[in-house]
């Protein structure tokens, strides 16, 4: 996992998820250069598309690639949206050992969280 050192999943969760996403449909194919061994072109047209519209979506992880996924399920038109976060939840407001000029670690809604619903 991207920016967290030591953090690993087991096997059996990863390979439980890749399952649910064979289910859905989705396709994995190792071992292949994009652009050299499959052109992109051939991904585009053969890519099903995976729409969240009408779905209960829960994002793990947040990030730029959470809030990424977040704001992406909200234009989609996901029915709901739950985002889980390893870290708990921030104060709303700055606490006594986090005095200013130190960045402020406090709780905050992002471009993701804001999109508006279609």
């Amino acid at each position: 996992m991207y920016g967290i050192p030591n953090m690993k999943l087991e096997k059996r969760f990863i390979d439980r998820k890749i399952e649910v996403m064979k289910a859905e449909g989705v396709e994995f194919i190792t071992g292949v250069n994009v652009g050299k061994d499959m052109k992109s072109a051939k991904l585009l047209k053969d890519n099903k598309y995976i729409s969240a519209k009408g779905k209960n979506v829960i994002i793990i992880g947040g990030g730029d690639t959470g809030n990424d996924c977040v704001g992406t399920c909200i234009r989609h038109g996901a029915k709901s949206v739950t985002q889980l976060e390893m870290m708990p939840k921030a104060p709303d407001e700055r606490t006594e050992d986090n005095p200013w000029p130190e960045w402020p670690k406090v709780c905050k809604t992002d471009y993701g969280q804001e999109e508006d619903s279609p």
